[in-house]
């Protein structure tokens, strides 16, 4: 009896601090859980979060004070467009709005058609552009390759139409009515892109001027829009190896340049002619392509075809001077792979065709050339006549004859 009586009190101690403990760990518990639950609530609330580090805020409304306050010029030298052509761009590029989620919004269309045009309008870089808009540069870099993209999916029958077969006999009316020059379906020349050397092959993108390029060669109609586009190929070729590696090139070649479903030929001096370009010196003679004759002193009906050919081919340098005018981005070495390097070209020029269709304002200020920037190159030589085809030297004189007398 005096065993349990010894034994009884410190069973209950045991007790005792057993239940304490149990009730302590209860209450850290119970308090632990509604810790993490009101957590997830205030996370999964509608509310925006209260810290948003990838945010630069006194850039958050800039965009759109520019456009309410800057004056018409003011935002033209800014963005290289009118803003009715902005919200048209704009609306053009929805399909780049992205879904809003719970952490942060997505940038929208209006700032990532912002960061383009910075981009190829300015030639910024994409930390410039980010510390701009208020986002970081590899996302600026982003969203511009992505705008780039969209839209050369979009429009890129917008600089096609040659290869296409579209408004061909609306282009040689253009060329005939502007510049009495018949059956011409566009003038064509190469210009050079400056580029960062590029870490393969950069001997070949080393052009005679001494810096790195790729060249664009480009066909335009008589209102200075591009109607075929190809670029990509070392600074270093010439512009007849280029032309001859393209696929207009090639349907030159063939006598293909016209689908055969168009009849689009016309009789000259009792003589069946084929619509064809005109190119300078550097491009080899054919019944498709019609050059200047050679030589001085020249006779004074061959004197008149040079002079008319000429004044209609002028088309394609204003071409190039105001897509790099606009763009300026084109007249700096592009920072980036040549893949992109192609696809900033490429844009520019659909850019470039949407101005010139709407006839956007240019300003005088865009022609002149800044200390970084880079000017074109002097022509290349010029191609020997001697293997060119009978065929086209005949039809060159028809025209010349038609000239002198119209």
């Amino acid at each position: 009896m005096y065993l349990f009586d010894d034994v009884l009190p410190h069973e209950e101690i045991e007790d005792d601090r057993y239940e304490e403990e149990r009730l302590k760990f209860t209450r850290i518990f119970t308090t632990t859980c509604l810790s993490v639950a009101c957590k997830l609530r205030d996370v999964l609330s509608t509310k925006e979060p209260t810290r948003r580090t990838w945010e630069i805020r006194q850039y958050k409304h800039g965009l759109e004070d520019e456009f309410l306050h800057f004056p018409e010029r003011k935002w033209l030298e800014s963005y290289r467009i009118s803003k009715d052509m902005f919200e048209h761009l704009v609306s053009e590029m929805q399909g780049l709005k992205r879904t809003v989620t719970r952490l942060r919004k997505p940038v929208s269309v209006r700032v990532i058609v912002a960061m383009l045009l910075k981009c190829l309008g300015k030639g910024l870089d994409y930390r410039k552009i980010g510390d701009k808009f208020g986002v970081g540069a590899s996302t600026a870099c982003q969203k511009v390759n992505e705008a780039m993209q969209l839209l050369v999916r979009s429009k890129k029958h917008m600089i096609s139409r040659l290869q296409g077969g579209a408004d061909l006999q609306k282009i040689i009316n253009g060329f005939q009515r502007k510049w009495n020059f018949p059956q011409c379906l566009g003038a064509i020349d190469g210009t050079h892109i400056p580029i960062k050397a590029p870490l393969e092959h950069h001997t070949d993108y080393f052009n005679r001027k001494c810096f790195h390029s790729i060249i664009l060669q480009a066909v335009c109609d008589s209102q200075c829009c591009f109607t075929d586009i190809f670029a990509g190929w070392p600074g270093r070729a010439h512009d007849a190896r280029v032309f001859r590696r393209s696929k207009i090139g090639e349907k030159v070649k063939k006598g293909r340049l016209v689908p055969a479903t168009e009849n689009l030929a016309r009789v000259i001096d009792t003589h069946v002619i084929e619509p064809f370009l005109i190119g300078d010196p550097t491009y080899p003679l054919s019944q498709h392509l019609m050059k200047n004759y050679p030589g001085s002193n020249l006779p004074q009906e061959k004197e008149n075809f040079n002079y008319r050919l000429s004044r209609a081919r002028i088309q394609i340098e204003r071409a190039f001077g105001r897509l790099k005018g606009r763009w300026r981005c084109l007249l700096r070495p592009l920072d980036c792979d040549l893949e992109n390097v192609v696809l900033h070209v490429t844009k520019a020029c659909i850019l470039h065709n949407m101005c010139e269709e709407q006839q956007a304002t240019y300003l005088e200020e865009w022609d002149r050339l800044e200390e970084d920037e880079v000017g074109d190159l002097p022509r290349p030589n010029p191609l020997q006549e001697d293997d060119a085809h009978p065929g086209a030297i005949a039809t060159r004189n028809i025209i010349a004859h038609y000239l002198s007398q119209h």
